[in-house]
């Protein structure tokens, strides 16, 4: 028996898209961290989301996880611009966030959620400054079983089957 992926490979790369082209036209703005979500019948919503701390984000996810339930939202993609460390390493006890990270690089990240399809995927690549311009490297896609918690569960768990 074949699977096939559901519309979440249309939506993330849609997604991916209009964040790629933003970032190498704007050169002086940042991507606002951003929702587009999916009903079952392919109607399209955009979440703006500029959370400044933790508390915001709490309370962000949170509406996020209730309007999508009450809009009948399938399958989202989050997009953001973030940081990522270069040298992953071992995890430790001694664990410091990216951001406050010397070997930190700026990365576009996009994670799509199908929950009922069983589905996450991701696409990451470093965001490249060249003098006052920026431009979007190489994408690259991470496996799936990488993600999981609050970003991936605003419909609930996910029975992940490999996409990617």
């Amino acid at each position: 028996m074949e699977q096939t992926l559901s519309p979440l490979l249309t939506l993330i790369d849609a997604t991916w898209d209009m964040a790629s082209r933003y970032i190498a036209k704007h050169h002086d703005r940042e991507w606002m961290p951003q929702f587009v979500a999916e009903t079952a019948t392919g109607e399209r919503t955009v979440f703006l989301t500029p959370w400044r701390d933790e508390a915001d984000k709490v309370a962000t996810l949170l509406m996020l996880g209730l309007t999508f339930r009450a809009k009948g939202i399938k399958r989202y993609v989050l997009s953001s611009e973030a940081w990522m460390a270069k040298d992953v390493g071992e995890p430790s006890a001694n664990f410091v966030m990216p951001s406050k990270r010397p070997d930190r690089m700026e990365v576009l990240q996009c994670i799509g959620v199908d929950p009922e399809a069983g589905e996450i995927m991701q696409y990451h690549a470093p965001i490249i400054r060249v003098g006052k311009r920026r431009k979007v490297g190489e994408r690259n896609v991470a496996p799936y079983a990488c993600f999981s918690g609050r970003m991936t569960e605003l419909l609930g768990p996910v029975a992940l089957r490999p996409v990617n």
